[in-house]
């Protein structure tokens, strides 16, 4: 393999840079495979994940549905307790003293329910991007057993190899790298040529 641009330019050092074809397909498919089992392990991650929060969601709701119905029992008790006071059941500091209790309880318990509330709309969120990031990287997975570099998937897979004069070469991806993101690099991965 030759640099491309070597005609056109000699302040590049670009006509020096050479690699034998077969050498920089070796290298660009252990590339692609490392990247498609990383994404195979983060996949099976965000499933995991998902499925948390699927469990969280389930406890969350009946937490949710138990707050609802006694604050709905303690406005009906609160109901009751003015009847009672009405009728002379009770006495007006009774009946005060209750009614203090009962919307202190009320408080307490449409606080909790707000919380819960939040907590949900959360888990639900993290949910749709879970499925978002399965979704965005399942089809890149398939690629983890090829053995062999096609011209299609070349085109799908990478967006660029750039080969440098100390024979690094550098691969800009069509899809996020994953490499780089673990161990926090700009958006391309570097290869040394062996």
């Amino acid at each position: 393999w030759l640099c491309a641009s070597r005609r056109y330019t000699n302040s590049t050092g670009c006509s020096d840079v050479r690699i034998e074809e077969a050498l920089l397909e070796k290298i660009v498919l252990r590339a692609i495979v490392m990247q498609c089992q990383i994404l195979d392990v983060k996949v099976k991650r965000l499933r995991e994940n998902s499925y948390m929060a699927k469990t969280s969601e389930q406890i969350l709701s009946g937490e949710i549905k138990t707050l609802r119905m006694k604050i709905s029992q303690l406005e009906d008790s609160k109901m009751q307790l003015y009847e009672e006071y009405v009728e002379k059941k009770i006495t007006k500091d009774e009946y005060l003293s209750r009614k203090e209790k009962a919307a202190t309880s009320l408080e307490q318990l449409k606080i909790q329910l707000s919380v819960s509330e939040n907590k949900l709309k959360d888990v639900k969120a993290k949910m749709r991007l879970s499925i978002s990031q399965i979704e965005e990287t399942d089809p890149f997975i398939r690629f983890n057993q090829i053995d062999k570099l096609t011209p299609e998937l070349t085109k799908e897979l990478i967006k660029r190899i750039i080969i440098r004069q100390d024979g690094s070469i550098r691969i800009e991806w069509n899809f996020t790298d994953e490499i780089a993101q673990i161990i926090e690099v700009p958006a391309y991965a570097e290869y040394k040529a062996v």
